[in-house]
């Protein structure tokens, strides 16, 4: 029945994604669409969507699948670009920094600074994309992440999406 196909049409989503996320990995080059279009079919729909979906179903509420992809799009958005953040400037979170860049991983805060790099900086970033002994560029990549604006940005983005996730439920309680 509809929890069948509903939960089909969840996982062929987050198949999707997972696809695209293969994909994108070593494309040094990404346009910053394609990185966000992943982020939310793979990680969004996962880690929210999808749950909520089946939560709504089981329970047999009726909250709006509109309204829950919507909400958990943008939680799925600002969660993915925040464990980027947290991937780039945290040595406090027990992982190594940059394991996206040492796993060729280009994600939204790379397109950013890519698109906001001087020549010379896009080329570093570009040859560092996958590069094994990530560690020992540290202070380099961080200066570009800082440089081209990425961090600012990425905390902005995790803000907004955030706070149009709470504005989506506080306008939607009754």
């Amino acid at each position: 029945g509809v929890l069948i196909d509903d939960f089909h049409n969840m996982a062929e989503t987050t198949l999707l994604g997972q696809i695209k996320d293969i994909t994108l990995r070593g494309d040094k080059n990404p346009e910053q669409h394609e990185i966000l279009q992943k982020d939310i079919e793979k990680t969004a729909y996962y880690t929210f969507v999808n749950p909520m979906a089946m939560g709504n179903l089981l329970s047999k509420n009726s909250i709006s699948k509109d309204f829950l992809k919507e909400l958990g799009t943008k939680l799925g958005i600002g969660f993915q670009i925040q464990d980027d953040l947290i991937d780039v400037i945290s040595d406090k979170s027990g992982k190594a920094r940059f394991g996206d860049m040492k796993e060729g991983q280009p994600t939204q805060m790379y397109c950013y600074a890519l698109e906001n790099s001087s020549a010379e900086d896009q080329a570093k970033l570009q040859s560092l994309l996958g590069e094994v002994n990530i560690q020992a560029h540290e202070v380099e990549l961080m200066r570009i992440f800082e440089h081209s604006g990425s961090i600012d940005w990425a905390r902005q983005a995790v803000k907004e999406n955030y706070d149009a996730a709470r504005d989506l439920i506080t306008s939607n309680v009754e």
